[in-house]
């Protein structure tokens, strides 16, 4: 933060367009302007996500794929997220064990 600045909320605003009510929507601006290079910003959110647990909302959802009533049809699951929680979740709650595709192998289509 600038030294003159002491609103966090302010400074953030002026700087990265932040709203506290829509934190999110100044996210790709704060990461390209802390993190210059796209490994940098990758090892960010390595680093956040690191050691993370799923959470209830993911056991339900593991739940969910792998019910038999569904016959297949909830069984994919394309996801920006940056983290390997959907697949943990599957590992630990369900006997599924994931195809994970990774987004380099589908950039192309």
């Amino acid at each position: 933060m600038a030294p003159e600045e002491s609103d966090h909320e302010a400074w953030g605003s002026k700087k990265f367009g932040y709203d506290a009510k829509a934190p999110a929507a100044s996210y790709g601006v704060m990461m390209k302007e802390l993190f210059l290079q796209s490994e940098e910003q990758q090892r960010e959110i390595e680093r956040l996500c690191d050691n993370k647990f799923p959470a209830f909302g993911y056991s339900v959802l593991a739940e969910l794929m792998q019910q038999t009533k569904s016959n297949g049809t909830f069984n994919v699951v394309l996801t920006t997220n940056f983290d390997d929680l959907v697949a943990d979740a599957l590992y630990l709650f369900t006997s599924i064990r994931p195809l994970i595709i990774h987004h380099e192998s589908l950039a192309g289509y």
